[in-house]
């Protein structure tokens, strides 16, 4: 299916066709395996994906099981069967990003239908804790590509001098881009090990990142409604209007079945432990599915785990700390907020580069221009 939907993509049709189109009936509609002739390129491609599916995949299951909270310390490694539920999520976040491209601020006033849409067509097909498991995983490469963003932010001359901002929001317009991209790019940047690899990777000149005068230089995408807000309005439409109406109507009768058959109940109790201590302490939002105030929660993958595990660590049985939702530490810190000044005046002169201070050892001088102020882009939406 993942192949099938990048070759959806590749062909670049509307989204209109990408709903109507053979691929999407037969996969969501009908459940049918998709048949297809194997050519060596397509063996290659999946081989590709597996490895980035099974990298993302152990990372994810470390990074999340490390941060349980367990009456008995450490946990165990993950189950066969909880790893493999990690990565139809990587594989479902793959064939989302493929069939459903984002949309850009050009775009942002078109297509007002669009959330139903979506969740006609893909939320739908599944039960509301695969839809979560989803949120969990866009969560966690959100952590996992920022600090090399920020890293960029913090020193290239060209970004600061139209103020890109860190990405210290969980639906940063500018990290939404790059999910979109898929995980070979997310894994490449994650795990360049230099300034110069990760700013060759997120310099966007192969995206639609545009060049400010000369000595060109170039500022990332920034995307709308990628996947953070259409994950929070899916189920919106269950029974009622209020979040517990929506709540009961799902457990009674259920509106939503799994699209995988799982024999483990754990992610489906998880999903309503967490609903269950929203009400009781008046957590309610209108978000059904990818709440704000969850994302505690979902960085320890509480959809993931089987019951074993759950019931093991006491976490069912107990309510646990509600915090509010994560708020960004003001975004720019002085010393980003003073750069920005200083390094649109050198990119004014004609320098590009590595911003590190006074010290001029990573830039490059091109000739000397006169370059009109650009239009400021933030980071932040």
């Amino acid at each position: 299916m993942v192949l099938e939907a990048s070759s959806i993509r590749r062909r670049n049709p509307s989204v209109q066709n990408m709903v109507d189109s053979s691929i999407l009936q037969k996969y969501w509609l009908q459940r049918e395996k998709v048949r297809r002739k194997w050519t060596p390129a397509d063996a290659l491609a999946a081989s590709k994906l597996h490895f980035y599916v099974h990298s993302f995949a152990m990372k994810f299951a470390s990074t999340a099981l490390s941060k349980i909270p367990s009456r008995y310390g450490q946990q165990p490694p993950p189950t066969r069967q909880e790893l493999e539920r990690i990565k139809r999520a990587l594989y479902r976040f793959e064939i989302y990003r493929n069939i459903f491209p984002p949309r850009s601020y050009k775009s942002h006033v078109a297509n007002v239908d669009g959330t139903e849409m979506l969740n006609k067509v893909f939320f739908s097909k599944f039960a509301p804790w695969e839809n979560e498991q989803l949120a969990c995983i866009y969560d966690f490469l959100v952590e996992e590509v920022s600090p090399a963003f920020n890293d960029v932010v913090r020193h290239d001359i060209v970004w600061g001098s139209v103020e890109i901002d860190y990405a210290d929001e969980i639906d940063n317009g500018f990290i939404q881009r790059l999910l979109a991209d898929g995980l070979q790019r997310l894994h490449d940047i994650t795990t360049a090990d230099t300034y110069e690899a990760r700013y060759k990777l997120l310099e966007s000149r192969d995206l639609c990142g545009a060049p400010y005068g000369e000595p060109g230089g170039y500022v990332p995408c920034c995307v709308l409604e990628f996947l953070h807000e259409p994950l929070q309005e899916c189920h919106n439409q269950l029974n009622g209007s209020s979040l517990e109406e929506k709540f009961m109507g799902w457990l009674c009768p259920r509106t939503s079945l799994p699209f995988f058959n799982d024999s483990d109940v754990g992610p489906e109790k998880a999903l309503q432990w967490g609903h269950a201590r929203g009400f009781s302490l008046g957590h309610v939002d209108e978000e059904f599915i990818n709440q704000d105030v969850n994302w505690p929660i979902r960085a320890w993958g509480y959809v993931f785990w089987n019951l074993e595990r759950l019931n093991a660590s006491g976490i069912l049985e107990n309510e646990w700390d509600w915090k509010d939702p994560r708020e960004s530490s003001g975004s720019s810190d002085n010393e980003l907020l003073e750069s920005w000044e200083a390094r649109e005046a050198v990119y004014r002169r004609g320098i590009t580069g590595y911003w590190n201070g006074e010290d001029e050892s990573g830039w490059v001088r091109d000739r000397e221009v006169v370059i009109p102020k650009p239009l400021k882009r933030r980071a932040s939406r």
